[in-house]
């Protein structure tokens, strides 16, 4: 389906939130001065703004990947139930970054599709309504259509295929199925269950989400800079 003998090119830019912002901020400039010159269609005025909330979305990002490192630095007890009451509130305060922390990740994954999905006019939603980051990469194969730009972004996913696929079942649990730790409160209250509850290793999780983090940046530096390429061939 995709071309595997194709490589990534060696890359300096691996997580730099200062070099992705720039890009984004070059992509809005790009617009309005090609604007000025030919007038637009509509559909770029949405497109800019759509770019622009994505330095949002990715400060938020970076700030909760950040804090749940921060505070699973902090937690040393092996069971939840002889922490004290200082790591405890710091034990929560790490799940709860976390769990934001990769939920963020698929929300800026699926802002990207619509994103690729709009600025390229894939038209994914014909092919699924309510379609994900991945089907517009798809549908880019499917078409043919900036299969330079396409074959980036593939390699990346190829990149972080395990620790996003750690990441989207957690997600997936957390979103749409009974909370984790709803399971280990009724473990704790069945007679039969008398073990305790061991904390997970917080460390693989920090690191398996930093690696989502860099799937991220990484994804939306090639958009960016390819974006700005084609733009500036406009000007």
């Amino acid at each position: 389906m995709f071309d595997h003998s194709f490589k990534l090119p060696n890359r300096k830019k691996e997580g730099d939130f200062f070099h992705i912002n720039q890009a984004i901020e070059k992509f809005s400039d790009l617009i309005i001065q090609i604007d000025r010159k030919e007038d637009l269609p509509d559909r770029y005025i949405r497109i800019k703004l759509l770019a622009e909330a994505f330095i949002i979305s990715l400060n938020e990002l970076e700030q909760s990947v950040f804090s749940s490192e921060k505070y699973s630095k902090k937690i040393h007890t092996t069971y939840e139930e002889d922490m004290d009451a200082e790591e405890l509130k710091d034990y929560y305060l790490h799940v709860y970054y976390y769990k934001n922390s990769f939920i963020r990740i698929f929300s800026i994954l699926d802002k990207l599709g619509y994103f690729l999905n709009d600025l390229f006019e894939l038209k994914t939603e014909q092919v699924k309504p309510r379609f994900s980051y991945y089907t517009a990469l798809r549908q880019m194969y499917s078409l043919k259509k900036h299969p330079t730009l396409q074959k980036l972004l593939y390699h990346i996913k190829l990149e972080y295929k395990e620790p996003m696929k750690t990441l989207r079942k957690r997600r997936n649990l957390e979103i749409h199925y009974i909370n984790v730790e709803m399971l280990d409160d009724l473990a704790k209250t069945d007679d039969v269950s008398k073990e305790k509850v061991t904390v997970e290793n917080l460390a693989n999780n920090v690191y398996i989400l930093q690696q989502g983090y860099k799937m991220v940046c990484l994804s939306l530096i090639e958009v960016f800079d390819y974006a700005n390429q084609l733009l500036q061939k406009k000007l």
